[in-house]
């Protein structure tokens, strides 16, 4: 886990109150993983993370967090532990768990929201401030995603899909596409229409996928989850699986400054000279991923503008 600055108040607020503090919950959760001496405990804003407390044992800072069975199933869970666990080995700089005194770092407890189970784990908070993309940091972010993606081959895992890619997202996915590419048809114009057409020919067709480089991936790579300190730390690994290398990179992409090129291609160029593996098809879909988000964020107001897109991001082709 990260610093303190995460999780802003504002997440989880019900009528702009906070929920009243689960004190009982994470009594009984710190006494199962044999935490008797927790120091300075405080309530966490309860956020999207599900992240209940924080503590210190020992001069140490830890979060007890919870964690719900996902779409990929109870098994899955346990399995992004492990791979947390082995990457751990491999001095990939991820959070370490606490083990209780029965060997296991998941345990399962009530709901501090709902009437149902779920399993809580405590972590490590790792030192560090958030990653701000800049000239600067640009090309050490690109390498920490790389040294993440490589040592995810020396692990074997059953999570041989990441979450959304599930069937049914690519349902949703298709008709999202399908949807924008009727929206923003009328407007186009000569060789617009051919350009457009075929990227979303390519991003809906399901071979494509398979064209791909494929990794253990974190699921959900952004500047958030990345910290600067003495070597850069990945944290938040709930989505971690095997999936396109484009899905973190063009995720993280995203959150580029003004779409800066120059840092784009110190990121792409910090990533591939680390060892990370990337494939015309892997260049061809980056670059799709900013065509795709700006049109969603132009919509209607892409007249005549579409060319200039495409040639905007033509130059990860060829790096």
């Amino acid at each position: 886990m990260n610093n303190m600055s995460r999780n802003p108040s504002w997440h989880g607020l019900r009528n702009g109150k906070m929920p009243p503090f689960p004190n009982q919950i994470v009594q009984t959760a710190l006494s199962r993983f044999g935490i008797e001496d927790a120091k300075d405990l405080q309530p966490w804003p309860f956020g999207p993370f599900d992240i209940l407390a924080r503590f210190s044992v020992d001069d140490h800072e830890y979060v007890l967090k919870g964690r719900h069975i996902e779409q990929r199933g109870e098994r899955s869970l346990f399995e992004t532990q492990y791979i947390q666990k082995e990457l751990l080995k491999l001095k990939v700089p991820v959070a370490p768990f606490w083990f209780a005194p029965n060997g296991e770092t998941l345990l399962k407890g009530l709901d501090w929201k709902k009437d149902r189970a779920l399993y809580y784990e405590i972590q490590a908070v790792l030192p560090g401030e958030f990653f701000v993309l800049d000239g600067n940091t640009a090309r050490q972010s690109g390498v920490c995603i790389a040294q993440f993606h490589q040592a995810g081959q020396e692990i074997d895992t059953f999570l041989l899909n990441k979450m959304y890619w599930i069937k049914d997202f690519t349902t949703r996915r298709y008709e999202r596409f399908k949807k924008l590419r009727e929206q923003v048809r009328p407007y186009l114009r000569g060789d617009e229409v051919r350009l457009v057409d075929a990227m979303f020919d390519r991003l809906t067709r399901a071979g494509w996928r398979y064209s791909l480089t494929w990794r253990l991936i974190h699921g959900d790579m952004g500047c958030n989850n990345l910290l600067r300190g003495v070597r850069p730390m990945i944290v938040d690994l709930d989505e971690v699986g095997l999936g396109e290398v484009v899905d973190d990179l063009g995720h993280f992409l995203r959150e580029v400054p003004d779409d800066d090129p120059a840092i784009i291609e110190e990121i792409l160029r910090g990533y591939l000279d680390a060892g990370g593996d990337l494939n015309k098809a892997d260049f061809q879909a980056i670059s799709d991923v900013f065509v795709v988000s700006a049109l969603v964020d132009a919509a209607s107001k892409v007249d005549g503008q579409v060319l200039e897109l495409f040639e905007r991001f033509r130059f990860i082709q060829g790096l």
